[in-house]
């Protein structure tokens, strides 16, 4: 009796497979829709592609100096303070390319300050175990004031 119950469960299940299998589009026969094609990403300009690396610099400052809150470890420290090092001679870097290029100039240094709040709430969630949070996306950041 088992084995006819069992028998019964497993042709219920591929009968229901069969039938779902029957309603799948074969998208080899079906012509694509025009319209569902997106269009292609407006290039950045040199001048846009340069603000964003500034912007990134700062996001990196930010984020080092909230990993570090806390943290005692020596290594670690001194590991952040050679990555904010680097960030900061990207900026130094990108801001020569913006004044070669004639693109408009930051009004300020780089700063951590300027994305902190974003980077507190990204690093909360990650200590939440978290670390696919909508908070991280830098692309969604917004600057102090903005």
């Amino acid at each position: 009796m088992r084995k006819s119950v069992l028998a019964v469960i497993v042709l219920g299940a591929l009968a229901q497979h069969t039938a779902s299998l029957s309603q799948v589009v074969d998208l080899k026969t079906q012509p694509a829709s025009p319209a569902a094609t997106p269009a292609p990403p407006k290039p950045m300009t040199t001048c846009e592609a340069l603000a964003r690396d500034w912007r990134n610099a700062e996001i990196d400052l930010a984020r080092n100096d909230v990993e570090g809150t806390l943290d005692n470890s020596a290594p670690r420290a001194t590991m952040r303070a050679i990555q904010d090092n680097n960030a900061l001679q990207l900026a130094a870097i990108t801001l020569g390319l913006m004044h070669d290029h004639k693109c408009p100039l930051p009004k300020r240094a780089p700063s951590k300050v300027t994305y902190m709040l974003p980077a507190l709430e990204c690093r909360t969630e990650q200590l939440k175990g978290n670390y696919k949070a909508v908070q991280c996306d830098t692309s969604n950041w917004k600057a102090l004031g903005q």
